[in-house]
């Protein structure tokens, strides 16, 4: 692990000090050490879930890997730092909003970088990045991030996309309401927000198998 004077500051990072840092990028790149992220999703309202991001060897490549998940869960719309420079703009000083604790259990020696969630204690956003003496043995040195959407998603999914489809295309026929309601694929339900700019019809919402 790295030496603690590697850290311009002592861990885990407050929330001035983790602006600071992170607003030098070069400081970020040369931090080299095997690195675990996390992020915390919404489930439901003040319901979130810590899932793993994946490993990174740079505290850099860490920063990025939970942009890119943020983004890919959709609530981040951009992969340019903006999701953990959000939370840090909105999380005060407090051990509710900074755990010190990492979300997600580590096996081996290790430390968090920084951990901070919005809301007390669990609003459902959130993002961590715990420093590994070595990636084998942490529990996560095979695992790859978590990219399955959860379940609670596809309801407020379907809610929405009928709700919006009414407004833009006219009420959906029984039978376009009720192939929506089964929907079941997180390819598709999962991509109606994202990709509904694209859709010119309620038909277009349902591709063929």
């Amino acid at each position: 692990m790295l030496p603690a004077s590697a850290y311009s500051s002592a861990l885990p990072l407050s929330r001035k000090a983790a602006q600071e840092l992170f607003a030098r990028p070069e400081d970020l790149t040369a931090l080299v050490a095997p690195f675990l992220t996390f992020v915390q999703i919404p489930l439901e309202e003040r319901i979130g879930e810590w899932r793993f991001a994946g490993a990174a060897k740079t505290l850099a490549e860490a920063v990025r890997r939970i942009e890119r998940f943020a983004v890919a869960f959709q609530i981040s719309d951009t992969a340019r730092a903006k999701f953990i420079a959000g939370l840090l703009r909105s999380c005060s000083e407090g051990k509710e909003m900074y755990p010190k604790t990492s979300p997600r259990e580590v096996s081996g020696p290790h430390r968090v970088v920084l951990c901070v969630q919005y809301g007390a204690p669990y609003e459902g956003l959130g993002a961590a990045i715990v420093e590994v003496e070595s990636l084998d043995g942490s529990g996560f040195d095979k695992q790859k991030p978590e990219s399955e959407l959860p379940k609670q998603w596809r309801k407020m999914s379907v809610q929405w996309v009928l709700k919006m489809g009414t407004k833009q295309f006219g009420p959906p026929s029984d039978e376009v309401k009720a192939a929506i309601k089964a929907e079941k694929r997180s390819a598709v339900w999962g991509t109606w927000r994202r990709r509904w700019k694209r859709f010119k019809s309620w038909a277009d919402l349902m591709p063929s198998e």
